[in-house]
């Protein structure tokens, strides 16, 4: 039988988890430092959300429109994955990953058809793979590594996710992000609880620290997405004409969202829009493997470092 290619990292790649690494930060301690700024204030700390949302788009979208800009960069890894059946991602990673409800899966659907008039080409991640990750325990390691850190890992699996599943965390007001390699739906958390998404974050890294377990987050501490386009083929996204309508349909997108998803008044009434409570439904799980993308494995830590 052939055997699989386990990849080695190419300097593309090389320089991908260089700049990856740079991202790893004491998760606990940002995100509380993020909660005091906002007085642990709900409505403080969706605000300083949106803010930093806002304020991303802003900067990716000069970026993507700045006089010269050759178009978005191909991404070789899943390039790579998708052109040749025996090629393993090298990047193995520990996760909690949240599910996203059936109601977030069929309005990703929906938009990833919109966007792909305009883009046919872009990789839509298959709705399997959809998933928000809240915490990443290792990411980016060889297999090798990788058994190390869920050695460490094992005992506190199951408290990681009894404690995500009794702490119910909302998340609302939908919103396209987009950046020079990917599309993403974005949230806030809910202004009417006091536990936030951010409070479960900061919680479950505690415990990993409590217990000497190391989070290696590559996400800045707002961060609530679910990633559902990529940049394999980038033949549609070259000319400023073209990255220009880009941006424009991701307005209009995030216009729509902000008209039928979001928190309104109707007829006197508050209507909570689109509302979804972090792992009721489909739960959250430990994953493990080559999942960057969404696939891997679903592991009860037990056999975590069993390929």
């Amino acid at each position: 039988m052939k055997q699989p290619r386990i990849a080695t990292l190419n300097p593309v790649e090389g320089r991908l988890l260089e700049k990856v690494d740079s991202f790893i930060m004491d998760l606990s301690k940002a995100i509380d430092s993020f909660i005091t700024k906002a007085n642990d204030d709900p409505v403080q700390i969706a605000k300083l959300c949106a803010d930093h949302r806002q304020n991303r788009n802003d900067k990716y979208e000069g970026i993507l429109l700045r006089a010269g800009y050759p178009g978005v960069p191909v991404d070789d890894i899943l390039t790579a994955r998708l052109n040749d059946p025996d090629y393993l991602d090298p990047r193995n990673n520990i996760c909690l990953f949240a599910w996203p409800s059936k109601e977030v899966i069929d309005l990703i659907s929906r938009v990833q058809r919109e966007l792909q008039v305009l883009a046919p080409n872009i990789w839509p991640s298959p709705p399997e793979w959809l998933h928000m990750t809240v915490i990443e325990l290792a990411h980016s390691k060889s297999p090798k590594e990788l058994k190390v850190d869920a050695e460490k890992a094992n005992p506190h699996a199951a408290k990681l996710t009894a404690f995500a599943a009794e702490h119910a965390a909302g998340l609302d007001r939908p919103m396209l992000s987009l950046d020079d390699t990917a599309v993403a739906l974005t949230f806030l958390p809910v202004e009417d609880s006091r536990y936030t998404y951010l409070h479960l974050r900061r919680d479950l890294a505690n415990i990993c620290a409590e217990n000497g377990v190391e989070v290696a987050s590559k996400y800045y501490n707002t961060s609530s997405h679910i990633t559902f386009m990529r940049f394999a083929n980038t033949s549609d996204l070259k000319s400023k004409e073209s990255l220009e309508a880009w941006i424009q349909k991701i307005q209009s997108i995030n216009q729509w969202l902000k008209d039928e998803f979001w928190p309104k008044e109707e007829q006197g009434r508050p209507s909570p829009g689109l509302r979804w409570i972090v792992g009721v439904e489909r739960g959250i799980e430990v994953r493990k493997g080559r999942l960057w993308y969404g696939d891997g494995k679903t592991v009860d830590f037990e056999d975590i470092w069993e390929s």
